[in-house]
């Protein structure tokens, strides 16, 4: 039983999540797919980038986290949260994620 948790987990992709939701809307929130990685370290590091990317140069994006919110001047807030996670129904070693149609690793 232990070697096939190992080997299910192994063939594990790592996606990362953000969760969008606005304050004050009458939208859901809704989770989006940001990307797919090989491994939980390669996926570390683009959450690490793409929080970086979103608040660079934004004065009214403040950060506490893995969360960003902003303030837009018309009184909406909009939150990203982002999220990673490793997907055991998934195949890395062959380089498809079968629940996510054409998306490669």
């Amino acid at each position: 039983m232990l070697t096939s948790v190992a080997t299910a987990y192994a063939e594990c992709v790592w996606v990362l999540w953000v969760e969008l939701s606005q304050v004050d809307s009458k939208s859901p929130a809704v989770w989006i797919i940001v990307s797919a990685n090989p491994t939980q370290a390669k996926c570390d590091t683009a959450l690490n980038k793409k929080i970086e990317d979103a608040t660079q140069g934004q004065t009214n994006a403040k950060r506490n986290a893995n969360i960003i919110t902003e303030h837009s001047s018309g009184g909406l807030t909009t939150t990203w949260r982002y999220s990673a996670s490793p997907t055991p129904w998934t195949r890395a070693a062959e380089g498809e994620v079968t629940m996510l149609g054409d998306l490669r690793v």
